[in-house]
């Protein structure tokens, strides 16, 4: 377990870890992790071990499934996704619509200039 003053904090494998945009694990471990994401994948839609979803959720999964396995999360966060429209499921209304769309994306230029 991580020591006070660490930078670390220690995630129970029952809560849940979302943005998981910078992660790093142990060479073994992602062996392991890769396998059973490709299990996920294999299976239908609502499998009750897990089918095929976002990889957010599919870690959340494996932390469940894998008890043993320690997550720490840095404290502060070591790093930050920018905001743009997403490349990994169906886009929203907004990111459809012509006028709405491109005022939505300059939004988030805007937003990333002032928080990078």
């Amino acid at each position: 377990m991580p020591s006070p003053g660490s930078g670390l904090a220690f995630v129970p494998p029952d809560r849940a870890v979302g943005t998981t945009y910078f992660i790093g694990m142990q060479i073994a471990e992602f062996t392991e992790i890769a396998s059973f994401l490709d299990a996920m994948l294999l299976r239908p839609p609502g499998d009750p071990r897990g089918g095929p979803m976002h990889v957010d959720g599919a870690y959340n999964w494996y932390r469940r499934a894998n008890p043993h396995r320690i997550t720490l999360a840095a404290v502060p966060k070591l790093g930050r996704q920018r905001g743009s429209r997403t490349d990994v499921h169906d886009l929203r209304w907004y990111d459809k619509t012509p006028v709405i769309r491109e005022s939505v994306a300059e939004l988030r230029r805007l937003r990333n200039r002032l928080f990078d």
